[in-house]
């Protein structure tokens, strides 16, 4: 008799991508009992994969944002470091050079911000079961 803890073990490990036979072997149970539970919790798995899914993609987005704060961060601090100095012994060349650069370096990170969350939300529903796991490993310790 299958308990419900190894029947919902097998459900997290399907979810997340792992093989039949290694399912079967990490829980202890036979592989046809392992495919039984599959088919029989079909739903479930289906909804721990939206829910592993959506945990990833939270975590992406939360570590964008962790990064955009620091780089702002820095770039206020090169900011004030900048406007401490005196300006009258640069040429207008310069003064304009550096504006250009400051703002086409804040447009890249503020772009590159939005494709990241981009790429995190569409590329994960083509993920692999392997790919998958992997993350579900990465992001629960496993």
């Amino acid at each position: 008799m299958i308990s419900l803890e190894q029947a919902n073990e097998v459900v997290l490990y399907r979810s997340v991508g792992t093989s039949y036979d290694a399912i079967a072997e990490r829980v202890g149970i036979s592989l046809p009992t392992v495919i039984k539970i599959c088919k029989t919790r079909h739903t479930d798995i289906c909804k721990a994969r939206e829910i592993a899914r959506k945990a990833v993609i939270t975590s992406a987005s939360e570590y964008v944002k962790k990064r955009s704060k620091i780089y702002f961060e820095l770039l206020q601090n090169a900011c004030d470091e900048l406007l401490s100095r005196d300006f009258s012994k640069m040429s207008t060349k310069e003064l304009i050079s550096m504006i250009k650069s400051l703002e086409q370096t804040t447009a890249i990170i503020q772009d590159s911000e939005c494709q990241e969350v981009d790429k995190a939300s569409n590329s994960l529903s083509n993920l692999s079961d392997e790919d998958l796991r992997k993350l579900a490993r990465a992001e629960y310790g496993e």
